[in-house]
């Protein structure tokens, strides 16, 4: 936590946000005031994500299915995206949501998505914010218990206020799992993602820190969670017929490798099952294991659904003869400069993180007492006074502030692992020409394309992790501005009737601005770097996505078509088309995402980016880098266990 910020933002959050509440229970009306109060905070102070089509009908895509299993019908429920790279999610009294960019980044589909929206609803339902209200009534109420329940406002502050909350409120997270995982089954999700994703969740846990440590600050043990989980009913006591069905909704969404896992065990246990086998078989050949397929519908003989299957499963699409002595050539250089360049990377982003702590050290000399006394300081002022409109003003400060510290530092997070992650590319397709199999050439044809791309986003890292810290040196140039407001503010002596003389707010107001003003600038800078780390990573899936050869056999090619249109509810290019346009899978994925997001046609789209960089075209149509990314990274997900 910067020392700066974290200073005004305890100012901001205790002066627009603790108005008293009465100690008695609150209504629902009272319940949606209170939550609107917190949620004009968060808006100003970390900002929602409201102009990303494909998101924001993902995200509305699931929740409204959750929803109508609600009970409550009191407080009016909605779902909001947070522009943070912190995965959260959490809760606000008076029914809005709010889940984090981060946390986009992290589920890997919709049933983990009902997860972690159904976990939040189960706080609503229950009443866990206000409950907890109720039960600890007194100084700062507010504060703590939002503090608590929002790991994202708690890094602008300390935690220990609220650390003796933490056995009631891992009790409430527990039961928030419970309901969560109810609605989930109520609204035909596969309830075990929950305990899978908890699980997933775990393996980071044990790893410890990182961009989750903020989560399992506030969240139950992850082994406990999932312990708990087995024994509800909708896990504990499924039945065969009820795990089928789950797997196989898992499977018609097109998340193959979770199905084929899942149906794998039913088999396991109950060989007879004809409708899990038969999925099994549908996995399989959707993942391109055809001799497993072909095994896997023996059993079953002459059942016509088998055999039609099996007839699905064809022989490998012909494809190109590949040079590839050429391809080694170009492979060797290629993995040559990356290498160079991991180094490179890796020198320029240990001297921007001495950039980030010297700008941290700085902002950390801008230390102004402020006053806060109940008597004549400023706890407890209303929304419509002269003070609570310049601190809400403040909190746009702090939001560019913490904003540029995320983007820069997530830049540097991910450069090295997206380089590891070209190298792991490079190597996949010299396996394929030192152990080729029937794919091999069909795969090999688009190497060009593929090492191509790898290129192109190494030099995009070194442009991203330079950006990172040119917004820092930008930031520290723009610093004074907040020094100048900060010392104007902490000259302020006199706070009539408890709020700021007029005079005063005159005078701070223009100061506010500017220095939110001249941060803005940083953050923008940072916004850059990161888009360019996202364009990288994009690049990088591309790759693995025609590695998956996904267009291998006709079946194949329609299971990845089904894929897309669930995940962008559009119609995706037929192999035809594809082959028309001289596209790959991975163009094909590309074209469905400009699609969700408004722009053209999914064909029209395909035949558009023919001859064009798809990463470039993107950009060129508006699209933010980390949908991008984000978008392919879920159709990788998909064939990945």
């Amino acid at each position: 936590m910067r020392k700066a910020t974290a200073r005004i933002c305890a100012l901001m959050l205790a002066a627009a946000l603790l108005a008293p509440l009465p100690a008695v229970a609150m209504s629902s009306q009272r319940e949606v005031q209170f939550g609107q109060r917190v949620e004009r905070a968060i808006e100003e102070q970390i900002g929602s994500v409201d102009d990303d089509p494909l998101l924001t009908a993902w995200v509305e895509r699931v929740f409204v299915s959750l929803t109508p299993h609600t009970v409550r019908r009191d407080i009016p429920y909605r779902v909001r995206i947070l522009d943070s790279e912190t995965p959260n999610a959490f809760s606000l009294p008076g029914g809005t949501i709010y889940i984090t960019k981060g946390m986009l980044n992290f589920v890997q589909d919709d049933d983990e998505m009902a997860a972690v929206l159904g976990h939040e609803l189960g706080h609503e339902e229950q009443y866990h914010i206000t409950k907890m209200y109720e039960e600890v009534k007194g100084a700062n109420t507010l504060l703590t218990i939002f503090k608590f329940f929002s790991p994202l406002v708690s890094r602008f502050g300390d935690l220990a206020a609220g650390l003796y909350l933490l056995k009631v409120s891992r009790y409430h997270e527990l039961k928030a799992d419970e309901y969560g995982l109810k609605l989930m089954a109520e609204a035909n999700y596969d309830p075990q993602t929950m305990v899978d994703f908890m699980a997933r969740l775990g393996s980071i846990e044990q790893k410890s820190g990182g961009i989750f440590s903020r989560y399992f600050e506030t969240h139950p043990g992850s082994a406990d969670r999932v312990a708990h989980l087995e024994g509800y009913p909708p896990i504990g006591n499924r039945s065969t017929v009820q795990a089928t069905a789950a797997a196989l909704h898992d499977l018609d969404e097109g998340r193959y490798a979770y199905a084929q896992a899942a149906l794998a065990r039913i088999i396991a246990s109950d060989p007879s099952n004809a409708g899990a086998r038969l999925g099994l078989a549908r996995s399989q050949m959707a993942l391109g294991y055809a001799g497993l397929a072909q095994q896997t519908l023996v059993p079953l003989g002459n059942d016509p659904r088998a055999q039609a299957l099996a007839q699905d499963n064809a022989a490998p699409i012909a494809s190109p003869h590949v040079d590839t002595v050429a391809l080694i050539a170009q492979l060797d250089a290629v993995q040559a400069r990356l290498k160079a360049a991991k180094d490179d990377v890796e020198a320029r982003i240990k001297d921007g993180r001495k950039d980030a702590d010297a700008l941290d050290a700085h902002l950390g000399q801008l230390d102004y007492d402020i006053p806060m006394d109940e008597a004549g300081g400023i706890a407890g002022v209303s929304d419509d006074s002269r003070l609570a409109t310049l601190l809400y003003e403040q909190l746009k400060l702090v939001r560019d502030t913490n904003h540029l510290f995320d983007e820069a530092t997530d830049t540097f997070d991910q450069a090295p692992a997206i380089l590891d992650d070209n190298l792991k590319v490079l190597n996949d397709l010299r396996d394929q020409i030192a152990h080729p199999n029937s794919n091999s050439s069909l795969l090999l044809s688009h190497a060009q394309s593929i090492v191509g791309g790898v290129a192109a986003g190494t030099a995009g890292l070194l442009r991203a992790v330079d950006a990172a810290r040119g917004s820092l040196a930008v930031a520290y140039a723009n610093s004074a501005a907040i020094d100048r407001y900060m010392q104007a503010f902490g000259d302020v002596k006199h706070y009539p009737h408890g709020d700021l003389a007029q005079s005063d707010l005159d005078r701070l107001l223009p100061l506010a601005r500017a220095a939110q003003a001249a941060f803005v600038t940083s953050a923008r800078a940072a916004d850059a770097s990161a888009n360019l780390v996202n364009q990288s990573q994009a690049r990088t899936l591309l790759g693995r996505i025609v590695t998956l050869l996904p267009d291998a056999t006709p079946a194949r090619y329609a299971a990845f078509q089904k894929l897309l249109g669930h995940q962008f509810g559009v119609a995706a290019p037929t192999l035809a088309q594809m082959r028309a346009a001289n596209a790959t899978p991975a163009t094909v994925a590309v074209a469905c995402t400009l699609a969700a997001e408004h722009h053209g046609t999914p064909a029209g789209n395909l035949l558009s980016l023919r001859g064009r960089d798809p990463i470039d075209a993107a950009a060129s149509a508006g699209m933010r880098g980390e949908t991008l990314q984000l978008a392919l990274g879920l159709v990788w997900a998909a064939y990945r266990v």
